[in-house]
């Protein structure tokens, strides 16, 4: 009889601890399900690359684009914050230059060919025995430098031509500002569009 009243305790003891262990387990669940539903509503904001140009034409300032408000632009340009004011743009151009394109293309390139054309670069170190002239050792093939430099010159070339080519496909737009407000607050109602998507 003690027996069996030990045993009822104990059984009651373990459902005791396996249901904290459930009700555990589901708060858990219900705590990382709430946060992956949090993040699905939020909305993502994408990065936009401007070239800002001032009312002389020229080009003062580029970057990512941090924040906009009615009347200020704040760019992020190589890890600093840059305002500028609607006052003081003539025009904005979206995306990186064809410039871009080609300089990119043509260090990739470069780099890639080079390490193609040392790596698969042989030289041979030959001996020839000639009866007059007695024996002579010469070389065949490309020496892994003389390669690197082949391969980087044409993939050089290649690169930049495909950046050229891959420039032409940008879709790059212009906004004409001119320091007006109306055309700033249409600038800026149309880039929030394409910021938060």
């Amino acid at each position: 009889m003690k027996t069996k009243s030990i045993i009822s305790i104990f059984k009651i003891q373990i459902m005791k601890i396996f249901e904290k262990q459930i009700k555990v387990l589901l708060l858990s669940l219900v705590m990382i399900l709430s946060l992956n539903l949090y993040a699905q509503k939020r909305t993502t904001q994408k990065k936009v690359f401007l070239r800002v140009y001032n009312l002389e034409g020229k080009k003062m300032s580029k970057g990512n684009i941090v924040f906009i408000n009615d009347s200020i632009i704040g760019l992020n340009k190589s890890g600093n914050q840059e305002k500028i004011s609607y006052k003081d743009i003539s025009s904005i151009k979206t995306k990186r230059s064809a410039g871009h394109n080609v300089v990119v293309g043509s260090l990739v390139g470069s780099a890639l060919f080079a390490i193609i054309g040392g790596a698969s670069s042989e030289e041979e170190t030959k001996t020839r025995n000639v009866p007059i002239i007695g024996e002579y050792q010469y070389t065949t093939g490309t020496s892994p430098g003389t390669g690197a430099a082949i391969g980087g010159g044409a993939g050089l070339i290649g690169g930049a031509a495909i950046g050229g080519i891959t420039s032409a496909f940008k879709n790059s737009e212009s906004h004409i500002i001119d320091g007006d407000i109306q055309k700033w607050r249409i600038f800026k109602e149309m880039i929030e569009k394409v910021r938060f998507r």
